[in-house]
């Protein structure tokens, strides 16, 4: 979780994170993103803290989900808590990626997901052959 960092330090993270300026002008223009089919995302500022307000189909209707934006340097450790801890307990790309989602975004997070999972040490040992993709990325250097 990040609530394990306050709220001041998220702020000041994401003003000096340069890979948020474009979301910043976003949220102030207030423009909308078209994405896959008829998803969209828009920025917003509460509180002086960037959020991607996401919108996706569910169904015949629309479901709006808020998403803070995590700035770079957060970004391993979120990776790490959700999918190490006790609530997190090792699960796959698509659950660990479901959670984080549910309340968190940057670009990339997809792909960061999918490296950090396929390059844990412990998924590796204990989950049965095939299950896990071997990763070349070894899990020590993505904190680098």
């Amino acid at each position: 979780d990040v609530s394990m960092i306050n709220k001041q330090e998220i702020i000041q993270a994401q003003r000096t994170d340069t890979s948020l300026e474009k979301y910043w002008e976003m949220a102030q223009s207030g423009e909308v993103k078209e994405v896959r089919g008829h998803q969209s995302y828009s920025m917003k500022v509460k509180k002086d803290v960037l959020y991607r307000m996401y919108r996706k189909p569910r169904g015949d209707t629309f479901e709006l989900i808020k998403q803070m934006m995590v700035p770079k340097k957060c970004q391993a450790k979120v990776i790490k808590l959700a999918h190490e801890s006790l609530m997190g307990g090792h699960m796959g790309i698509a659950k660990t990626e479901e959670r984080i989602t549910s309340t968190l975004w940057w670009k990339g997070i997809s792909e960061d997901i999918q490296r950090f999972v396929r390059s844990c040490d412990v998924c590796q040992r204990t989950m049965p052959r095939g299950k896990v993709v071997k990763s070349s990325v070894r899990g020590d250097a993505y904190y680098k």
